[in-house]
Formats: C-alpha cells, sequence, structure tokens
C-alpha cells in the first residue's frame, strides 16, 4: 500500500528543502489530496456567453475561422492565469516523514514533527444520534494550527494516514508520558476541563469523583468507544465516543502500559 501512495506523485523539491531544514527524516508515505478543478468549467462556461454575444452580432462581420481564432484566445486569456496561480491543476498533498508530515496545500507548505503537535482526535460522530460517523478522519493540532489531514483523499489512503498519524504520534509520546505517569503525576484526557479524565498510578479522576484502580473493574479504548466500569455498577462510570476525547490512541497504549 505504501508504493501505491508513493508511486502518484512525486515530492515537490520545496517540501524536500524543508524536510531537509527540520530534519524530518526518511520519507514514509506521499498521500494525494483530490481538488476539485472547478475554475474551467467557470472559464468554459465564461467563454460561452461570451461567444452567445458574439453571435448576437451579425455573421457577416465575422468570418467563422477568426471567430474560433477569438474564442480560443479568449480562453487562454483566462485559463492560463488561474493554471499559473495554480487554482487549477494544483498537486496537493501529505507527505510523511519518520519526525512528523509536512502539508503541501497549494503553495503552502507546513510541517509538522511529532514533538510539537499536541493533540490528535480520530473520527467523527453521526450527525444524528450516537455512534462513529467516520472513523478515517483525523484532525491535529499543533499550537496555533489546526489542520484536517484526511480530507478529500481515496478511503484507503485516508485509512493509513490516520493510522501512520496515530501510531507516529503515539511512538514519541508515549515514553515521555510513562515517565510523568511512574513520576507520580496525573495524565490529562479532554478537551475542557469540564470532561477532561485524568490518569495516574491512584486510578482515573473527572470532574466529579476518583476512581481507585482497586474499584475499576473495565477500561478499554475499542474502536469506536472509551469505557470505563466501577465495580458494582450496570452503568459506565465513563463512556465517549474516541472522536470526543483528543489522544485516544494515547490514552489506549497508557493503559496497555499500566496493565
Amino acid at each position: 500500500m505504501q508504493k501505491q501512495f508513493e508511486a502518484r506523485l512525486k515530492v515537490p523539491a520545496q517540501l524536500q528543502q524543508i524536510a531537509e531544514t527540520q530534519h524530518m527524516g526518511e520519507c514514509v508515505a506521499v498521500y494525494p489530496r483530490k481538488f476539485e478543478t472547478y475554475p474551467i468549467p467557470v472559464a468554459i462556461f465564461v467563454t460561452f456567453l461570451v461567444g452567445l454575444a458574439t453571435l448576437a452580432l451579425p455573421l457577416t462581420i465575422l468570418s467563422w475561422s477568426f471567430y474560433l481564432l477569438l474564442l480560443l484566445l479568449l480562453f487562454l486569456t483566462i485559463y492560463v492565469p488561474l493554471f499559473r496561480a495554480r487554482i487549477i491543476h494544483r498537486q496537493d498533498q501529505i507527505v510523511l516523514y519518520a519526525a512528523g508530515f509536512i502539508t503541501f496545500l497549494g503553495r503552502v507548505a507546513t510541517a509538522y514533527r511529532w514533538e510539537t503537535i499536541e493533540s490528535v482526535l480520530r473520527g467523527t460522530a453521526q450527525s444524528e444520534g450516537e455512534g462513529i460517523g467516520d472513523i478515517d478522519e483525523i484532525v491535529v493540532k499543533a499550537g496555533t494550527k489546526k489542520c484536517k489531514l484526511s480530507k478529500d483523499m481515496s478511503q484507503h489512503a485516508r485509512a493509513d494516514l490516520c493510522d501512520r498519524v496515530e501510531r507516529g504520534y503515539v511512538s514519541y509520546h508515549l515514553p515521555h508520558v510513562i515517565a510523568r505517569y511512574n513520576g507520580g503525576e496525573e495524565i490529562a484526557f479532554g478537551s475542557t476541563p469540564a470532561d477532561t479524565l485524568f490518569f495516574s498510578q491512584a486510578g482515573f479522576r473527572d470532574a466529579q469523583e476518583a476512581l481507585p484502580w482497586a474499584l475499576v473493574e473495565k477500561a478499554e479504548v475499542g474502536p469506536a468507544l472509551i469505557v470505563i466500569r466501577k465495580e458494582g455498577r450496570t452503568s459506565d462510570w465513563y463512556h465517549k465516543l474516541i472522536c470526543n476525547v483528543p489522544n485516544a490512541a494515547l490514552l489506549k497504549a497508557l493503559l496497555e502500559y499500566q496493565r
């Protein structure tokens, strides 16, 4: 699958220079993004309107050959500036490296190293009711920068990119999180103080109460849900979709370490 993605696009020289400057390491995969070339039908439509206006004139004024040449020049006048501005025929892509990834959207290239990424959010909720609507969508936040990576890609590329980004993020951050855990710190998972879940050697804690490990009957991060169950309760102590909990993949890895 990796070779399949790499064969589609070559990494632009601009990205190669950024990768060397940012010490991104080995190139792992290249993911092309689809781009709807709406300016092309717009240009054709404008040319068609002008052509209709020209036909309104007496046909004796212009010969057909001169008329067709005029339409061709008009189309090129509209098309060439759009082509040079990279509004059409864009080669948007995301290039994954050992130390992070670079997004190339239009003329803008942005590098994201694993250590600068604060959170990775996987999936989106259904518009109606509970459940995951799209698991192969991922949003990365790094300081003031926020990027939805898997937009406008083929299904296989989206799934592969999401998995690789999660693995790269967890591989880098897990040792640091484990060190904090072993040092007695609480590790926070959540987007707001009200819904943040805290993980520590003492157990879990939310905004209302603490749950010691001795009372934890079940704690798992599944493909769609994070479930924590307290002994003696029929309902879950904690129950959230992974798409509502930043760094759910990191929480899963931390749980596996704790066990």
